[in-house]
């Protein structure tokens, strides 16, 4: 468990009602937070609502600055390479959507709700649905 809860925090952004709410549910953190830092997975061709930008701009237009920090899963799974990824930046809390897949998908290919859920995390972290 890191020493401080909120000081630099960061949101998983994949442009998705979840974690639209995850970060509406956020905002009185994200105020109060030194350093906030908008994770991306990378992908060929983001919708408007993922690009990580757009959040940015979002949150600016409530009065909170954040920086745009794309993550490259490559080999590992995106679960980890989020966690991974907010750690090495010093960040103290994980912002992201919980969405479920159906039982025959997360069976077949896993999800990053799932994966976040059995494995212990390094950080806490606030999920919405």
């Amino acid at each position: 468990m890191p020493p401080s809860l909120g000081d630099e925090v960061a949101v998983a952004w994949d442009g998705g009602s979840a974690a639209a709410r995850a970060v509406a549910a956020a905002l009185p953190f994200l105020h109060r937070a030194d350093r906030i830092r908008v994770l991306a997975a990378e992908v060929q061709n983001p919708s408007r609502s993922a690009d990580p930008h757009h959040l940015a701009e979002y949150l600016g237009l409530h009065g909170v600055a954040a920086s745009v920090h794309p993550v490259a899963a490559a080999d590992r799974a995106v679960s980890r390479a989020l966690v991974e990824t907010a750690a090495s930046l010093g960040c103290d809390l994980l912002v992201m959507g919980a969405y479920g897949h159906s039982r025959l998908r997360e069976m077949m290919r896993g999800g990053v709700t799932q994966d976040i859920l059995r494995a212990p995390q390094a950080l806490p972290i606030l999920m919405a649905h």
